[in-house]
């Protein structure tokens, strides 16, 4: 019996994305390492039946979240975009996560696991701290907008703010961390512009142990093409390009296969799992517009290139 947890919360809208992250988590962890469970927001528990049928051999866990426990009403302010209100919900995982458990490693959905995940897997975080990869905006050139959004949130350097795509952290630590920063959310909607991730931010800027950007290469790092001399572990799709939505730069195509060959070996499953790829002429046209946008801003992709393996040298990175 594991002590350690790979944790991922979904609505039904990301819940294919979830289990295909899911799936290659537990081929890649040959070890058994860590268990996996899937929380559940407002999914139909026959969806879930079907779902625990059709892939017994993971032996995935599904717990249900009650969403009234973190979803903020329609007078609260919440910047909409393609970050779901489920999001929320990992900051109540204490409250879910069985009581086993005391490593905790917690993947967003939007996510493929493509590299040795093992050292995250066995890494034993300090107490009281989070461990979590740096969001790209320290490769940025400054802006008063980003300066004044970082400030709001008690920040001054950018290199400090940290993307909670994928994070570790022990149960005991997290009972508190998740309802302080869920507070502070409600406190402070209008500050959060990036939800829970702001929220996180915000109270743990002194407690926060930096992880590779191999563990949570996004979206900003992919656009640097990097990959070869620094290959991605897990990949992050922030941002509007999802690779079952749009196969668009700075991801290849071929990131679309897994979803598609999960729902032709699952046909029972697929009316079930909300998603839908856009048609070919809608991905050229983002295709199109990102090639535009990006020839204006070569010079700055190419100095923000140097940033980050200059960064990647200087690094003191958990392990």
């Amino acid at each position: 019996m594991t002590n350690r947890l790979v944790a991922y919360v979904t609505d039904s809208g990301y819940l294919l994305p979830s289990l295909i992250s899911a799936c290659q988590l537990a081929d890649a962890d040959r070890m058994r390492t860590a268990d996996i469970a899937i929380f559940t927001v407002s999914v139909p528990e026959e969806v879930v039946s079907r779902l625990q049928s059709a892939l017994s051999r993971y032996r995935f866990q599904f717990i249900p979240m009650d969403e009234k426990a973190f979803t903020p009403s329609s007078a609260t302010y919440f910047r909409e975009g393609h970050v779901p209100k489920a999001s929320l919900g990992r900051l109540v995982l204490s409250q879910y996560v069985p009581a086993q458990y005391d490593h905790i490693v917690y993947i967003d959905g939007d996510t493929q696991v493509c590299g040795d995940v093992s050292a995250l897997l066995n890494y034993d975080v300090p107490e009281g701290m989070v461990a979590a990869v740096s969001e790209a905006f320290f490769l940025e050139k400054p802006s008063p907008q980003r300066a004044a959004y970082l400030s709001g949130l008690g920040l001054d350097d950018p290199e400090r703010y940290f993307n909670s795509g994928v994070l570790a952290f022990r149960k005991s630590t997290w009972e508190s961390v998740g309802p302080e920063a869920l507070e502070y959310f409600f406190r402070n909607p209008t500050l959060c512009q990036f939800h829970d991730q702001s929220a996180l931010n915000a109270v743990c800027r002194d407690r926060r142990v930096r992880l590779d950007p191999a563990y949570n290469f996004h979206s900003s790092f992919a656009e640097l093409g990097v990959g070869r001399a620094h290959p991605p572990r897990i990949v992050h799709f922030t941002g509007s390009e999802k690779p079952w939505n749009y196969q668009v730069w700075p991801w290849s195509g071929r990131l679309a296969k897994p979803y598609r060959d999960f729902l032709d070996n699952n046909p029972s499953l697929t009316f079930q799992l909300d998603v839908k790829f856009s048609p070919g002429w809608k991905q050229l046209a983002r295709g199109l517009y990102k090639a535009f946008k990006y020839r204006n801003q070569y010079s700055d992709l190419l100095s923000r290139r140097r940033r980050f393996l200059n960064y990647l040298q200087g690094a003191d990175f958990a392990f």
